[in-house]
């Protein structure tokens, strides 16, 4: 990537030793064929490229999304474990970035070893680790598979026409170089293909409290953990901020009004809601100065059911969660 001051305030001092020992247990990301006009990012990071880019080195284990675009923003979920080299090759019949076949991992791999290919591998933004972990540490294999969109997949931002209806759509072909959107839990009852319509005092119960809602989603759909629901929060964020995903943008609030809906679970499930607090602190310290009052966020409910369920949830803090309940309630006020 050209030099800029983003990068440069990515980049921490190393010693040679402290290099040594970070390479061994890193990853590298090579990219082949991406062309100039091209932006490159990796997690929470865009970069301009030049003709020599070939790609990161340094690049922490764990998962991270890899993104192009010029127009339209694509992304790609890779996981890299330490001495691991990923590639990725530019496709130019469908403009993205697609997993290197056995062959060119080979040879990627022998010419990273042999130091060959160092001089055309930027630094991963190693100052942004902490960022992209808060903000990924319960995105997992199972989440991505959950939404379609495995390591390795082409992932487009669709739209609110494409996906409004039910349960998100890929783009069609769905073949598995071609861009997919996400596919998302639907976290409306009424609209769930098969589901019990919701008449009477079930429809009241649902409006008042959905805590129950909350459980039979845990249960049915999320696998029964908490790092299901809290996996999907994250990337449909993810998804929002770094495709412009309009449609993972309308998950994600109603992510967060199911929880800011709910009153019995907030005792029954506090480690559940504590989680949900520190994802949710993580996200609005990176959302956009103008996420509040914007077109998009100024007609739905997001700051007002965050401020009702910051002054609701300060009388449970000791009931069970204690200080982290009552650390994270206190980050959320300080949003607003």
């Amino acid at each position: 990537p050209r030099p800029s001051v983003a990068m440069e305030g990515d980049l921490p001092s190393l010693s040679p030793e402290q290099a040594a020992q970070l390479a061994a247990r890193s990853g590298s990301v090579v990219v082949l064929g991406l062309p100039e006009s091209k932006e490159f990012g990796i997690d929470m990071r865009t970069y301009a490229i030049g003709p020599r880019f070939q790609g990161l080195k340094l690049v922490p284990p764990g998962i991270h999304l890899i993104t192009t675009g010029e127009m339209e923003t694509t992304g790609t979920f890779v996981r890299v474990d330490a001495g691991d080299v990923v590639v990725l090759v530019w496709e130019a019949s469908t403009e993205t970035l697609r997993v290197g076949s056995a062959a060119e991992h080979e040879r990627c791999a022998a010419a990273v070893v042999a130091g060959e290919m160092d001089a055309a591998l930027g630094p991963y933004p190693l100052n942004s680790c902490d960022e992209w972990s808060a903000l990924s540490r319960h995105l997992d294999a199972a989440a991505l598979r959950r939404a379609r969109v495995p390591f390795g997949a082409v992932i487009a931002p669709g739209s609110i026409e494409l996906e409004g209806e039910g349960e998100a759509q890929p783009l069609a072909p769905y073949f598995d170089d071609a861009p997919r959107t996400a596919q998302y839990v639907q976290l409306d009852p009424r609209q769930r293909d098969g589901g019990p319509a919701l008449q009477g005092a079930a429809l009241t119960a649902f409006h008042l409290d959905r805590s129950e809602w909350l459980e039979t989603l845990l249960r049915e759909s999320y696998g029964g953990s908490h790092a299901g629901i809290l996996g999907e929060l994250e990337l449909a964020f993810l998804l929002f901020l770094r495709l412009s995903s309009l449609r993972a943008l309308e998950q994600w609030k109603q992510l967060v009004h199911l929880f800011c809906s709910c009153d019995e679970a907030l005792q029954l499930r506090a480690p559940l809601f504590v989680e949900f607090l520190q994802v949710l602190c993580a996200q609005l310290r990176l959302a956009p100065a103008d996420f509040f009052v914007d077109e998009l966020s100024q007609e739905n409910f997001l700051r007002s059911a965050l401020k009702a369920f910051s002054l609701r949830s300060r009388d449970l803090t000791l009931v069970r969660a204690g200080a982290p309940f009552s650390a994270a309630v206190g980050t959320l006020s300080s949003v607003f």
